[in-house]
């Protein structure tokens, strides 16, 4: 969980940054707090999940299926969100080269219009 929260902090507060909408010291500020809030959960659930099968190893067939449903929420969440974030940082980097490409050769792999080699 810690990674996953790793990634998607630096995906969104390094576009926060790039975008000059944070300072550099709170983006590493930012991204510490999301990793260990998320460590923390993720370390208590894992706990509390390990306690429970431990006290009560009968409901682990019962409590299995109904996680999945949950765990496919999650997923699907965590895909939104990476989708999100992926048209954000297309956005900056295209804008970018927009911008770059008035002083130095256009970017090739922003040039959907271009004719295909025959």
């Amino acid at each position: 969980g810690a990674v996953v929260s790793c990634v998607i902090s630096c995906l969104e507060f390094g576009l926060a940054y790039q975008r000059s909408e944070i300072t550099e010291e709170e983006l590493h500020r930012n991204i510490v707090k999301e990793v260990a809030k998320s460590a923390v959960v993720g370390g208590s659930v894992a706990g509390i999940l390990t306690a429970v099968a431990l006290m009560f190893p009968a409901l682990i067939p019962v409590a299995a299926p109904l996680v999945m449903p949950l765990m496919f929420l999650g997923f699907c969440a965590l895909g939104y969100k990476f989708v999100l974030l992926g048209k954000g940082w297309y956005g900056l980097i295209r804008a970018r080269s927009v911008e770059n490409s008035r002083d130095a050769m256009p970017d090739i792999i922003f040039l959907p219009n271009a004719a295909a080699p025959e």
